[in-house]
């Protein structure tokens, strides 16, 4: 984990660990993107996050990845729509014709490898773009954060509080994509590496953690701030300037559960405070 180096520019980073926000910033790099994944039950949430961006006012490039299902929907509420399938075949073509994917490759002889790649991975493999911000879905988006893509830092993620500030949350994080890159994190050995934050098996997040585990630049906290830091210590989440609010587990605002208010799920929400954001959201989308 590193620090970001301090410009008098970005001076609030200084105040209280990153309790506040960057300055805000006029325009965005056509080099540079915000992205996110939409598959199944997450299409219909990162139609509300494209929704939520432009309300703040971003002026980067929003896109998408998601396959031929959902395609035409998704072109509708974002700037570019990505095929994964074509991102997987960026990764089969490095393997093939590059030195390094070559070797990688005689270590590991699983003929289907392409199979087992990590969706929310494959944002490496845009190499139209420079800097990317990947958002996860679950997420209500109250401020602008075009501010991060002007950062030059190789990879930039948000500690996982309450608990830890040793290992981040995978929610938001920013990236420069690299194929090489990209394939280096699917080859990563999940059988041998720490868990950051998973119960029941082992995710991107664990992943991330581990490949860029020396090597991260911790950005403020309020660009992903977990409804749990609410739960566990309310003074610390009034003390954050929040611009991205992330729901952390279940249950996801979106479902249909929390409807009926006697459900499990809804007197947890009720029992954790937490209506107020819920019900924030889905006045949003």
């Amino acid at each position: 984990m590193k620090t970001l180096q301090i410009t008098q520019k970005m001076r609030p980073l200084l105040n209280d660990g990153g309790r506040f926000l960057l300055p805000s910033v006029h325009g965005c790099s056509s080099a540079s993107a915000i992205a996110t994944v939409a598959l199944g039950a997450f299409v219909r949430p990162a139609q509300c996050l494209a929704g939520m961006l432009r309300s703040v006012n971003t002026s980067c490039q929003l896109v998408v990845l998601t396959n031929r299902t959902y395609e035409r929907k998704m072109s509708l509420y974002f700037d570019r729509v990505f095929d994964v399938d074509e991102l997987r075949l960026r990764l089969t073509m490095f393997r093939a014709q590059s030195v390094e994917g070559r070797r990688l490759q005689r270590l590991d002889r699983n003929p289907d490898w392409h199979k087992m790649t990590y969706t929310k991975l494959l944002v490496f493999a845009l190499k139209e773009y420079v800097s990317v911000l990947l958002i996860d879905t679950d997420v209500l988006v109250m401020k602008n954060v075009d501010a991060l893509l002007e950062l030059k830092i190789p990879f930039g993620a948000v500690a996982a509080l309450p608990y830890s500030t040793s290992v981040f949350n995978s929610g938001v994080i920013l990236v420069h994509p690299n194929v090489a890159t990209c394939y280096r994190l699917h080859m990563v050995n999940t059988t041998k590496i720490k868990r950051s934050g998973e119960r029941f098996a082992t995710t991107d997040q664990s992943i991330l953690n581990h490949y860029f585990r020396k090597t991260w630049y911790k950005l403020p906290h309020g660009y992903n701030a977990g409804i749990k830091i609410k739960i566990v210590n309310p003074t610390m989440w009034n003390s954050i300037e929040k611009a991205i609010i992330h729901f952390v587990h279940r249950p996801k605002p979106w479902e249909h559960a929390l409807e009926n208010a006697y459900t499990k799920e809804a007197r947890l929400i009720t029992k954790n405070r937490l209506a107020l954001l819920f019900k924030e959201w889905k006045l949003r989308c």
